[in-house]
């Protein structure tokens, strides 16, 4: 992969033991019109859920929503759409039927990858990963899990942030352990060659230095803006959602 070098000024957070660097990401955001608690997107395209869990997807125009049928509390898009209702029930969208198909188990979080790979988070803490017709438990502890080409990214209950080794590349494996990653996040995403997450104070973090070599990376790096939720995919595109339950958008820009 090709070394990124970033463009805005960066603000350092002692919490996220940063380091300072003289170049950072570039980003604009755009307000999509709306109202979402959580938003997603990836190669199934835009989707979110509003705070009495509706579902809705982006339509073309990129300005307009078309609300899908059924009841969701979070949901995700990347291969397929995946999502949790409020009775810890979990759904996949089939879009030829245009309908939700219920699956085994029971989570409160789920994430599923542009490859078709699906990890989620229970009520307990307990981390699965889906096999296809079953759930396979994986060692440790976490309340938000993302699984992308960045690999598989989890954080806990304290805000702690782990790496699962061996899932670099959207790999179709369970990994060997988990690292801890210094900093402290609500919520995180892995994209390509990047990951993001946000703080419990709404500030937006990029990790940077993410490498096949290297996949944890070098130093968290905050960019502008605030967002309760974060979203990236595997085309540098990256959504959210802030507390008033606003939507944006922003297409990350590099310049090598």
């Amino acid at each position: 992969m090709k070394s990124r070098n970033l463009v805005l000024p960066i603000l350092v957070v002692a919490a996220l033991c940063l380091s300072v660097s003289s170049n950072a990401l570039q980003i604009s955001w755009q307000q999509i019109p709306g109202g979402l608690k959580v938003v997603s997107k990836g190669s199934s395209g835009v989707w979110g859920v509003n705070v009495h869990d509706n579902i809705y997807r982006l339509n073309n125009d990129g300005k307009s929503w078309t609300q899908v049928p059924g009841g969701l509390r979070q949901i995700s898009s990347g291969y397929e759409v995946w999502g949790v209702n409020s009775a810890d029930n979990i759904y996949k969208y089939l879009p030829s039927a245009r309908t939700w198909q219920q699956l085994p188990g029971a989570l409160v979080n789920v994430d599923v990858s542009d490859a078709g790979h699906v990890w989620g988070v229970n009520r307990g803490g307990n981390i699965y990963r889906w096999l296809g017709n079953t759930w396979q438990q994986i060692p440790g502890g976490a309340t938000q899990v993302s699984v992308g080409e960045s690999g598989v990214w989890v954080v806990n209950s304290a805000g702690n942030i782990y790496y699962r080794v061996g899932t670099y590349g959207d790999a179709d494996t369970a990994g060997s352990d988990w690292v801890q990653v210094p900093g402290g996040l609500k919520w995180v995403s892995s994209g390509r060659y990047i990951v993001v997450g946000v703080n419990s104070a709404d500030q937006i973090f990029y990790r940077a230095g993410v490498t096949p070599s290297n996949p944890t990376g070098t130093n968290w790096v905050r960019v502008n803006g605030g967002l309760s939720q974060i979203d990236v995919d595997n085309d540098d595109s990256v959504v959210g959602v802030n507390s008033g339950r606003a939507i944006f958008r922003s297409h990350l820009e590099y310049t090598y």
